[in-house]
């Protein structure tokens, strides 16, 4: 059974500003190939949602690598999952909200 998918707005505007920045930065080449790996991952946690590192804050919360330097951070609710944000990996780890 695969959980259902809920987006947050924070995670939305993030996705956003990763794929125009790779596009302005790199290419659209890369910027698809970013939101493909996105998609892999977040079709992965529907079905594994606890495949996921959790985070130290709350062991409701887990992490999951979409490349070296994107994290997305996940809410394992009971039948859901809502996808909170989006965090460049090469940040101050004091940035980070969730660990």
């Amino acid at each position: 059974m695969a959980y259902q998918i809920i987006w947050t707005e924070n995670a939305r505007e993030d996705l956003k500003s990763i794929v125009e920045y790779l596009k302005a930065e790199w290419s659209v080449t890369i910027a698809e190939n970013f939101l493909n790996e996105c998609n892999s991952k977040i079709d992965l946690i529907s079905h594994f949602p606890e495949i996921g590192i959790k985070s130290n804050k709350s062991g409701a919360i887990y992490r999951i690598l979409i490349t070296k330097h994107n994290a997305l951070y996940y809410l394992l609710e009971k039948n859901r999952i809502t996808l909170l944000d989006f965090f460049d990996t090469r940040q101050n780890p004091e940035k980070n909200m969730f660990e």
